[in-house]
């Protein structure tokens, strides 16, 4: 009986044909249908390489920045290759640019990016200067160190121009300014399962509109956690811990905010200083020794036709709920503040103020 020889693969290898053939048997999952490339370290150098055929696409070089731009384009995946026994540190030694379009992902836990002392730049920044619609970006297990004891300034992530896009599962920590910024063309982007901890001004700053935030963990700013200024956001079950101005801050409207956890603050657990927002089901609370002055606060002259209901607030050492002179015609009702020095304050009117249970 004559031995069988398999028809694949050829040899020598045509990753044309051998691409197609693979896709063909898996139904169309048999391999990356986009282009791909890992970026790895090599001693102190980085290079980057083709994740189809595994030949040098640029490097190696000294320069993060110079390798990442030599290549990086819309359409592509793009990995760090994490440590094979610890975590892998990657050196940024000016701020990468990163065009729309592109998927950088690595492995969470296994790869950093760390920014070099003194810089005082941005570390990533996310532009689309094309004009067009197709404005995306999808950020996946990105681990970013922004060295802020040893900046004067710099952001983690800065979004220009980006719309429609996915940032999750990263961990920023540690920079200078903001952790996150989406400047105010950048908008309807999901922000989920994110780790943003530490940041010598406000963590996350948002100034698009229709921006989505679930499951964040948003912690140790020294002013605001989240800030939003642009309207339409829905913003529910994020953790923020240890925010000394306010944990959310809230200068739009049209926001929807619900089931957040808000604990080991110091200032105010949610500002409002808007209209027609929806805040429900919130736990705000005393942790770690240190107490919310305010739980919910509706400013002065703009909060107007908000609705707050269903919120649990403990521990305040002013008022679970205060609305200022010219907050007027909100609807606050059915919520429990307890052990707070007041319950609610109304300074406005026309607001409809009932069914709330204050527990001494």
């Amino acid at each position: 009986m004559s031995s069988l020889t398999k028809p694949y693969p050829p040899t020598p290898i045509n990753y044309s044909q051998w691409n197609l053939l693979v896709d063909m048997m898996a139904g169309g999952q048999g391999r990356v249908q986009r282009q791909s490339y890992i970026i790895q370290k090599v001693g102190s150098q980085y290079q980057a390489i083709h994740g189809k055929i595994g030949t040098i696409a640029a490097g190696p070089s000294s320069s993060l920045k110079a390798i990442f731009e030599s290549f990086a384009a819309p359409g592509q995946i793009i990995e760090f290759r994490g440590g094979d026994s610890g975590m892998e540190t990657y050196t940024v030694e000016d701020t990468i640019t990163i065009p729309k379009g592109v998927n950088l992902r690595a492995s969470p836990g296994t790869a950093r990016l760390k920014l070099a002392d003194n810089v005082n730049k941005d570390m990533l920044v996310i532009s689309d200067d094309s004009g067009d619609q197709y404005d995306y970006i999808w950020l996946d297990g990105l681990h970013l160190d922004g060295n802020r004891a040893n900046q004067t300034a710099g952001k983690g992530i800065v979004l220009k121009n980006i719309t429609h896009s996915f940032i999750i599962n990263c961990w920023v920590r540690d920079c200078r300014d903001y952790n996150i910024h989406a400047e105010s063309t950048s908008g309807g982007n999901l922000f989920l399962n994110n780790w943003l901890l530490g940041s010598n001004g406000s963590n996350m700053l948002l100034e698009g509109n229709d921006d989505t935030l679930i499951g964040n963990w948003i912690a140790y700013s020294e002013a605001y956690g989240l800030r939003i200024n642009k309207n339409r956001a829905k913003v529910f079950g994020n953790h923020l811990w240890e925010h000394p101005t306010a944990a959310i801050y809230l200068p739009s409207n049209l926001h929807t905010v619900g089931h957040n956890v808000i604990e080991k603050i110091t200032g105010v657990g949610i500002e409002v200083n808007g209209h027609t927002n929806i805040l429900s089901l919130n736990q705000i609370c005393v942790e770690g020794g240190a107490a919310p002055t305010i739980g919910i606060k509706l400013n002065e002259t703009w909060s107007k036709w908000n609705i707050v209901s269903l919120n649990n607030i403990v521990g305040c050492t002013q008022h679970g709920v205060w609305i200022g002179t010219g907050a007027n015609d909100n609807v606050i009702t059915s919520n429990i503040t307890r052990a707070c020095a007041a319950g609610i304050t109304d300074l406005g009117t026309g607001n409809e103020v009932a069914h709330n249970k204050n527990i001494i």
